[in-house]
């Protein structure tokens, strides 16, 4: 597993955990060790309660988590939020935490799969928050960025795919270190910057203008 991650980051990090799929259990114990700050949405607690992991915070509506795992996390004596507000959703509510708390690096897991609607609406969700914080996003197979304007560096090894589209547009995009190059080119939504491939260790990406989803596979094909 590598991660991409801006190489200049330094902020403590926040582990948010939601009720989807999540990656492989080795890298997400790999997460946590870098972890300052576990919070579940709702229902993520209860990948916390089978994995014995005692969260600082739980926050939601409180409707997907099993009473089982409820009545262990009070009995922890874990804080618990109960936000009933039907405008948003439970990670847009646990999103307002992490950053009322302060957290500028915030980590998702078990916000994709499972249900379609909910997968997309995460993506929308991190990109309202973009330039609150860099908020890295775990699929089952993926690692995923949604990103402003700017310049980024990140680590892979030679081989890596890593994905590049406009959500909905990227402009004048350059990137440095991948097999396909862009030299300041507008990417749009389509397929134009799927399945590029890592040559070296420092990938270079920035963009002028709109919104980049990057994407790595956590495994090479």
């Amino acid at each position: 597993m590598v991660s991409i991650l801006p190489l200049s980051s330094t902020e403590p990090i926040c582990i948010l955990f939601g009720n989807g799929d999540y990656p492989d259990q080795k890298l997400c114990n790999q997460l946590l060790q870098s972890a300052n700050f576990i919070m579940c949405a709702d229902g993520g607690a209860n990948y916390a309660f089978r994995h014995g992991i005692t969260p600082d915070l739980i926050i939601g509506d409180l409707d997907s988590i099993k009473d089982k795992a409820l009545n262990y996390f009070i009995q922890k004596n874990t804080r618990i939020i109960k936000a009933e507000s039907q405008q948003e959703n439970d990670v847009e509510k646990a999103l307002h935490e992490a950053i009322r708390l302060s957290y500028k690096q915030i980590v998702l897991l078990g916000f994709m799969g499972k249900r379609d609607d909910h997968s997309i609406a995460t993506l929308q969700i991190v990109k309202k928050f973009k330039r609150k914080a860099t908020i890295r996003l775990f699929s089952q197979t993926s690692e995923i960025l949604v990103l402003p304007a700017g310049n980024y560096g990140f680590q892979a090894s030679s081989g890596n795919i890593i994905s590049l589209f406009g959500f909905p547009r990227a402009y004048d995009v350059t990137t440095n270190g991948l097999k396909w190059l862009l030299n300041h080119e507008n990417l749009f939504e389509g397929s134009r910057g799927i399945s590029n491939q890592a040559l070296k260790n420092d990938i270079r990406i920035s963009f002028t203008k709109g919104t980049l989803i990057v994407i790595k596979l956590l495994c090479s094909s």
